[in-house]
């Protein structure tokens, strides 16, 4: 039986906060959540002019669990943030950093609010540098940023 993808709806600017709580949970339904997010690091040889073949399975399935989340999460993905997020696609650790940073950022920008006895110079100034992030957030999903 063929594996299906998951059924929710593909992130677009603005829906990050439905999107993000169903595919970590999917990915942990698939086992690969800890790859993902970095926890699981890429095994190495001992000896890499000398790989026994149980490090190389290791190095292996770390490949192909890497590659299945990628695809997945990039399944996941409206249009947009796929020709976003382009220079990412290979990797899943790099795919979910960007995906973070870029909502985050986001969410950030539209939760400013001018504080109790804030000026608006000062506002404009937080807004700014929220702007900018955001800027550099956008920039490395397209592989402008490293």
């Amino acid at each position: 039986m063929p594996e299906s993808l998951p059924k929710f709806a593909a992130l677009k600017i603005g829906g990050f906060a439905a999107w993000e709580p169903q595919i970590i949970a999917y990915l942990r339904f698939k086992g690969w959540f800890n790859i993902v997010n970095g926890t699981t690091k890429k095994p190495t040889a001992k000896d890499p002019k000398a790989v026994t073949k149980d490090e190389q399975d290791a190095i292996d399935n770390w490949d192909d669990i890497n590659q299945r989340a990628a695809g997945t999460i990039t399944l996941t993905l409206a249009p947009e943030e796929v020709a976003a997020l382009r220079a990412l696609l290979d990797t899943a650790i790099a795919l979910w950093t960007a995906i973070k940073a870029r909502y985050n950022a986001w969410y950030e920008f539209f939760s400013l609010r001018l504080a109790p006895g804030e000026t608006l110079d000062v506002f404009a100034g937080r807004a700014q540098e929220v702007i900018v992030e955001q800027v550099k957030a956008s920039a490395m999903g397209e592989g402008q940023l490293s």
